[in-house]
């Protein structure tokens, strides 16, 4: 991610335990946590969202309008019991298709982010990705009510791209007190596919409109030029 950057690695040091250091600048973006932030962080958000959408830019992907599913089925944190029947349905229903991530390398992640019109999936880390989404993305997240405090994060990080992240509440059905990633819960199969329908249509209308638009002003452009002749 560094050397995308533009950091090249000889200008990483990384610091053993008890080891300081002593520099002449020092830049330290405020920590990113599942809370709403207070109005620094969501400055640090913005910056985050920008710095990474300018990675996003040297992107060599080569398409758009792509619909993935960013699959938690390789990890047993915040399990999911129901996640493949989701995927069948959706990738039925609407063509989704399900990514693993983790079986990616970052420059990989960024391609199928980039060539992506919406994405959707069980709420992680894997959304930080959006980032690198156009300003048309749309993105549905599923969760379990005991980690309804990560999705304020998300929203306010999704803000500074100007679209919104939009969530499917599941329901719990196995908890062990505090520990969220002990948690196993399940999804409405139909509830979720209609959300996810709700919010294809949405972006489908407003994509209609806008070619509408740019139709009318072509035609309006074409005749100003044939009076003016």
């Amino acid at each position: 991610m560094l050397g995308l950057a533009g950091i090249p690695m000889k200008k990483v040091h990384r610091l053993a335990d008890h080891e300081w250091a002593q520099v002449a600048d020092l830049v330290v973006i405020s920590p990113l946590n599942n809370f709403r932030p207070p109005a620094h962080e969501i400055f640090a958000q913005e910056e985050m969202f920008r710095f990474l959408a300018r990675i996003g830019e040297k992107s060599r992907a080569s398409g758009k309008g792509k619909r993935i599913y960013c699959s938690r089925r390789d990890t047993t944190n915040r399990m999911m019991e129901n996640e493949a029947e989701l995927i069948e349905a959706v990738a039925k229903q609407f063509g989704f298709v399900e990514v693993q991530l983790g079986e990616h390398s970052v420059d990989e992640q960024i391609a199928i982010f980039r060539e992506a019109e919406i994405a959707i999936g069980p709420i992680g880390n894997a959304f930080m990705n959006m980032a690198y989404m156009g300003p048309d993305a749309r993105i549905v997240t599923f969760l379990p009510p005991e980690t309804w405090h990560f999705l304020p994060y998300y929203q306010s990080f999704a803000t500074a791209g100007g679209f919104d992240v939009h969530a499917v509440i599941g329901e719990t059905s196995h908890s062990e007190g505090a520990d969220l990633n002990a948690l196993r819960w399940r999804v409405d199969i139909d509830a979720a596919c209609k959300n996810v329908d709700a919010i294809i249509q949405q972006g489908d209308q407003r994509q209609s409109l806008l070619e509408r638009l740019m139709t009318w002003m072509t035609r309006r452009a074409t005749s100003n030029t044939k009076d003016n002749t």
